[in-house]
Parts: C-alpha cells; sequence; structure tokens
C-alpha cells in the first residue's frame, strides 16, 4: 500500500485526538508508510522523520501543510476534528491539494460538531456540504 497522511494534532501537547493519533501513527506505521501533518500543536520546525510540525499561526501554518501535502502525495489522507472552524478552514484546501486520486477520510471527534452546523449560516453550509461531498469517508 501507498503513503498514509494522517492530520491533526500529535503530542505534545498530549490529549484526546493528539494521543488518538500518535496511537494510529504507531499502530499503522507497522505495514505502511505513514506521515502525520500537525497543524495545532505548538511546537513549530521542520519535519522530525514522518512527524511534521506546522506550528499554530494561521496561515503561515496552512500554506507549510499545503507544501508537504503535495510533496507526501499520500494515497489516503486521513484528517482528525474537533472544532468545526478549524475543519472548514484547513478542510478545503486540505483535500483539494491532496489531489483527486487520496482517499480522503475524516474523523470528527467532538459531539457538539452536529450542534455548531445547525447554528451555521447560508454560506457556511453551502461551504460544509461542499466539503463534506469531496470526502470518501467520515467517522463519528
Amino acid at each position: 500500500m501507498g503513503k498514509i497522511l494522517l492530520v491533526g494534532g500529535y503530542p505534545p501537547p498530549y490529549g484526546g485526538i493528539s494521543v488518538h493519533v500518535k496511537r494510529l501513527f504507531e499502530v499503522l506505521k507497522r505495514d505502511h508508510s505513514v506521515f502525520v501533518l500537525d497543524m495545532y500543536g505548538d511546537v513549530c520546525g521542520e519535519r522530525q522523520g514522518e512527524i511534521i510540525r506546522c506550528g499554530r499561526f494561521v496561515p503561515f501554518n496552512l500554506f507549510k501543510a499545503l507544501f508537504f501535502i503535495k510533496k507526501i502525495n499520500a494515497e489516503i489522507v486521513h484528517c482528525h476534528v474537533s472544532a468545526i472552524s478549524k475543519f472548514l478552514l484547513a478542510g478545503i484546501p486540505i483535500m483539494f491539494f491532496a489531489g483527486d486520486s487520496a482517499r480522503k477520510i475524516v474523523t470528527i471527534h467532538s459531539g457538539g460538531f452536529v450542534k455548531n452546523i445547525e447554528n451555521f449560516n447560508i454560506f457556511q453550509k453551502t461551504l460544509f456540504v461542499f466539503l463534506i461531498e469531496k470526502i470518501d469517508h467520515v467517522i463519528v
């Protein structure tokens, strides 16, 4: 199998999604070529093996992330999100830069995700539907 790219927090700091992504990375790397794109952590620096840390500063972290997404050319891009605002902000460029041939998976780690969608204005709802249609699998 080809490359897998996990997009989400990665320790440090330790907590919810970052621990989940780390555990998934450890399991998948036994049999696959796996990379992690950490767009949310405080640590910002160059690539550390398979872990790519982009830092928290928007839009700089997004530009760095898009560069690595294109460079890695993964067959599977698996995004882990909890905040709908981050999903909308980063999701669209990430899904497009991953390319048409990449399988796109999103895991939603928050129970409030759906409630937030119900409060969207028409523009946000349209953007959300557009993004969801580009995703192959959604895990809740």
